[in-house]
């Protein structure tokens, strides 16, 4: 549980920093602030279930929630990546 708490905290932080910056699309911003409600809900679930299959369902869904941060993560990179180097590109060409 506490990975799923730094994703989060981690998820949040992206949010925050980059929420009134260009360098991350907002689809992908959105799609970060989903996938902490995924993770919540995940962790809620193995909190609330008292039933062994409940408990291992819960347990997919917070998998495939980080799945899912790990591939929205790997987009924003990406993302931040290419609009950095567009800008270094811009700064060299000006120099």
């Amino acid at each position: 549980r506490r990975s799923s708490d730094l994703i989060k905290n981690i998820l949040n932080f992206i949010l925050v920093h980059y929420k009134d910056d260009d360098t991350i699309d907002n689809k992908i911003l959105n799609e970060m602030h989903e996938a902490i409600i995924e993770l919540e809900v995940a962790e809620a679930m193995f909190n609330s279930v008292n039933d062994p299959k409940l408990i291992e369902a819960a347990i997919y869904r917070e998998e495939a929630a980080k799945k899912k941060v790990d591939y929205i993560l790997s987009v924003a990179k990406e993302q931040y990546s290419n609009i950095r180097k567009e800008a270094e590109a811009k700064e060299e060409m000006e120099i």
